[in-house]
């Protein structure tokens, strides 16, 4: 009776453990340079919904859906983003979707990864997005080099 208690209590611990790894892979809200940033999908594309100082607003991608934010590569609950100097100091986050690459999958596009992906570039007061970017297959949970958030935002 006690082996089965303790199988019993082993499996839920367990069961809560994969529950909360998932919700922590899936979070879609994020706060970068004081912007409150989730998608949304909308007719087949994607749109970045954005909150500073109580306004709100969003802007519609060409991405079709599903997207992602790209990750930061050691902590999947963080969007991975650079400041660029050049830009008048706009932080630069990378959105994937577009066709998928089913060959590719990871945690947050287990149907496949993006072929494509736009920048949203955050600056003092404005949200921007760059025209679409494409030429690999990008999975959001691993982070991608510097290079691609220069390139897409540039």
């Amino acid at each position: 009776m006690k082996a089965m208690a303790g199988a019993s209590l082993f499996l839920l611990l367990a069961v809560c453990s994969i529950a909360a790894q998932q919700r922590q892979l899936t979070a879609t809200t994020f706060t970068v340079k004081g912007y409150k940033l989730h998608l949304r999908e909308r007719e087949g594309k994607c749109v970045v919904v954005y909150e500073r100082q109580k306004r709100s607003d969003e802007q519609a991608l060409d991405l079709p859906a599903p997207c992602q934010f790209v990750r930061h590569p050691k902590n999947r609950n963080t969007a991975q983003s650079y400041t660029y100097k050049d830009l008048r100091n706009a932080t630069v986050l990378l959105v994937v979707g577009g066709p998928l690459n089913a060959k590719r999958t990871d945690a947050l596009m287990p149907d496949g990864c993006g072929t494509q992906w736009q920048a949203i570039i955050l600056r003092r007061g404005s949200v921007s997005v760059s025209k679409i970017s494409q030429g690999s297959t990008l999975c959001p949970s691993a982070g991608t080099d510097e290079k691609m958030f220069w390139v897409a935002a540039h």
